[in-house]
């Protein structure tokens, strides 16, 4: 009776000599590995937790100053002065007496600073080089019940001289800053130092001349020819 109420299962194992069942037993387990290891883990970063990241751009201008200084920062705005070029020595604009030394169209320049020479919207900037001026009459008045049309627009003349160019505005900087966030952390790319790769010889050489041209993304071995990393 004892002996039928005191039992227990077990596992029956078989051994099974034949090396080219168990050579291609361990080759399956040996690649289950190398898969778990290198493409789970490694390449995929399956040991990782994933966290959705927003990512926001932010575009702005900045017009030439002494000393490439930042007119918008409060520390420095009162010592930040422009440095715009005489418009009479810019080759196409109307006040540059030499008239035949620039091939396209030649309007009368106006010095614009950066805001107002930049239409900014949620993912891109649009740089004002040329624009017309307009005048714009109201015809509605504030106890009207309707108003078919808020203005009427007129060109101050339809002849050349209402249009201007902004004087240098090649001249102008773009500046791009990238921020990314996520539950875990936020960062900023102005935090962090970074290179903008440059095709451009005259580029890389006038940057090479103030040590601030690299041949790779890091290091510090410089480079006077284009492709550069500045």
């Amino acid at each position: 009776m004892m002996k039928k109420v005191l039992t227990y299962n077990t596992v029956k194992y078989v051994h099974i000599q034949d090396v080219r069942l168990a050579s291609l037993r361990y080759f399956f387990l040996v690649a289950i590995l190398v898969y778990v290891l290198v493409f789970e883990m490694y390449f995929f970063g399956g040991y990782l937790q994933p966290n959705p990241v927003v990512g926001v751009v932010r575009f702005s201008l900045k017009h030439p100053t002494i000393d490439n200084c930042d007119p918008y920062t409060s520390n420095t705005s009162n010592d930040c002065f422009n440095a715009f070029d005489p418009l009479d020595t810019l080759p196409y604009c109307a006040q540059n007496p030499d008239s035949e030394s620039y091939v396209g169209s030649k309007y009368p320049c106006e010095i614009y600073e950066s805001t107002n020479a930049q239409l900014v919207s949620e993912k891109s900037i649009a740089v004002i080089t040329r624009a017309s001026v307009r005048n714009q009459t109201l015809t509605c008045a504030s106890n009207d019940m309707t108003c078919p049309r808020t203005y009427t627009d007129k060109l101050i003349s339809m002849e050349d001289n209402n249009k201007f160019y902004v004087a240098q505005s090649e001249e102008f900087t773009i500046m791009m800053d990238h921020a990314v966030s996520s539950k875990e952390f936020t960062a900023r790319a102005a935090d962090y130092t970074g290179r903008l790769m440059s095709s451009s010889d005259d580029l890389c050489h006038r940057e090479f001349k103030k040590g601030n041209s690299f041949a790779s993304y890091q290091g510090e071995k410089l480079l006077d020819s284009a492709p550069c990393y500045i």
